[in-house]
């Protein structure tokens, strides 16, 4: 067991390595390059994959233990979970909306941004092949380990901070650090980003144990979470107005969506989900 927890951080750092060094090839050398930027963002999570498929064949653990795997009411799991993720975007989108004072129908289509024939596969690799792989590594390997290490509760907190800060992107950081905004950054990274996916990752494993760790219902949740917030990035003044909160707020608009999420969430699993 103790090799298998070593495994678990050798992934993590696997993945967390990846991560940030695709984050600073995109920042910079790839700037203002979409299609350079999609190619690399689609190789990161191949290699993603790549790791993670070496450590499930080391520890001969199969694809359909992970969680890929069919259950009888998988159709209710990803309507469920797809509902769960799009609520989850949608409320702080429009909390946002609200106290950044800018009018709900001002966002769609106020800013075009992204052109469709490049939005669409952009939407592939981010939504669900994102999803994918990022819940492979993180409820089917990492969390699972650790759960049967460490019980759910201790594998739920750790892999869900695990999650969180592999998405924070800390090139950026640095680079806030050099241009004198180190503030603002930190306030959006440390703030928004961990208080956004630390509930995110708890209502993603969640799931999965109730589901008999199978990976139908965290998969949606996590597809819809970033297909709408890259719908919104792409079509929206949605990126931008999270900069002019302030902490307060910002603290304020999360704990609402964490609640409104956490009251879907178990009120649609309370009714279609049982133990596969």
């Amino acid at each position: 067991m103790k090799k298998k927890i070593q495994n678990v951080i050798l992934l993590f750092l696997c993945v967390f390595i990846t991560v940030q060094v695709g984050n600073w090839v995109q920042f910079s050398f790839l700037v203002g390059q979409k299609w350079a930027i999609l190619g690399s963002t689609a190789l990161l999570y191949f290699v993603i994959f790549l790791c993670v498929l070496a450590f499930v064949r080391k520890d001969k653990i199969s694809f359909k233990k992970l969680g890929f795997r069919k259950v009888a009411n998988w159709k209710s799991l990803m309507l469920a979970g797809g509902l769960v993720g799009f609520v989850a975007q949608l409320t702080i989108f429009l909390l946002v909306a609200s106290i950044s004072t800018i009018f709900f129908f001002e966002y769609f289509g106020y800013s075009i941004v992204t052109p469709l024939h490049f939005f669409i596969p952009f939407l592939l690799v981010g939504g669900p092949v994102a999803a994918i792989v990022e819940e492979a590594a993180f409820r089917g390997y990492i969390q699972r380990t650790l759960t049967a290490r460490h019980g759910f509760t201790k594998a739920l907190v750790i892999t869900s901070v695990l999650f969180a800060v592999t998405h924070i992107i800390f090139y950026v950081i640095y680079l806030a650090s050099i241009q004198g905004v180190l503030k603002a950054a930190l306030k959006y990274y440390l703030v928004g980003t961990l208080l956004s996916l630390l509930p995110l990752g708890f209502f993603m494993g969640y799931t999965y144990r109730k589901t008999g760790q199978n990976l139908i219902c965290p998969i949606s949740i996590h597809t819809m979470y970033n297909a709408f917030g890259l719908f919104l990035i792409s079509y929206s003044t949605y990126a931008l107005s999270l900069y002019t909160i302030g902490y307060l707020d910002l603290i304020l608009v999360n704990l609402v969506r964490i609640g409104i999420t956490a009251v879907v969430l178990w009120a649609l699993l309370r009714k279609i989900c049982r133990k596969s």
